[in-house]
């Protein structure tokens, strides 16, 4: 029977020992033996086949630019309450990654970037107006990555805050319902406004119009007092060449054909 379970356990121990790991391109690996690392370079693993031993265990850190995303509930400066989606574009300095897992473990990201971007992110929103937040994204986007970024470099962080976005602001139901309902009140009100503005300006132009008329009735009047053979020069100029076909004085109008 041992004979038997010798090759077994032979073949088992060959396979432990001749264990290994891959270590792709953008990533640090960190050896392990027993949970513990060794000094220098030893327990980092360049992208490649790495052979692996017993109690040995390999972690893998990625050093490509990349992101991490968020989602956080803050509140306005007019105490409403906001969740903001969004993500954090970063690297992970590739000759800090034995010392990161030292301190921090394979779960690097949540102590070393979510920590200080939550409060930094309810700091800034804090300054903001729920409706101008809405409005400002881009203005409050920009100042919460500038505090993020000094934030790492004056901590001497071993990660490089590349830039910062936030997809969604939502709010309370209610509170949007109220928001909608204020924006359709403006635009009625604007509407309104202008509808009396075009009232007022048609009644404008009715008046200049008005005005025109009559300063032309006053210079007609002005020029038959000066000569009253206006009139039969404008008729001269009508007149089509033939001859009436009515008569009258005033009065009565006969057809020429029976007064001849």
């Amino acid at each position: 029977m041992k004979n038997k379970l010798t090759p077994v356990l032979a073949t088992i121990l060959a396979g432990m020992l001749t264990a290994c790991t891959v270590v792709d391109e953008g990533e640090i690996g960190v050896k392990t033996w027993f949970g513990k690392t060794k000094e220098g370079d030893k327990s980092l693993l360049q992208p490649g086949i790495h052979a692996m031993g017993i109690g040995t265990e390999s972690f893998k850190f990625n050093v490509r630019t990349h992101k991490i995303d968020f989602e956080t509930a803050t509140y306005t400066k007019d105490i409403q309450e906001a969740t903001l989606r969004g993500s954090v574009v970063l690297h992970l300095q590739p000759e800090e990654v034995l010392n990161v897992f030292r301190k921090y473990g394979k779960n690097w990201e949540m102590q070393i970037v979510y920590q200080p971007l939550l409060p930094i992110i309810k700091a800034e929103i804090g300054q903001w107006d729920a409706i101008k937040l809405v409005e400002g994204r881009n203005e409050a986007t920009q100042k919460i990555e500038n505090a993020l970024v000094n934030y790492f470099k004056e901590k001497n962080l071993p990660v490089v805050i590349e830039g910062l976005h936030i997809q969604d602001i939502a709010y309370r139901k209610e509170f949007e319902d109220s928001v909608e309902r204020k924006v359709i009140a403006q635009q009625d009100a604007m509407q309104e406004k202008f509808n009396t503005e075009k009232i007022i300006e048609q009644g404008r132009q009715k008046v200049e119009l008005a005005k025109a008329e009559a300063e032309a009735i006053e210079e007609l009047s002005k020029v038959l007092a000066r000569n009253p053979n206006v009139i039969n020069w404008e008729i001269v100029k009508k007149w089509d060449g033939k001859t009436p076909m009515v008569v009258g004085d005033g009065q009565s109008i006969l057809p020429l054909e029976k007064t001849r």
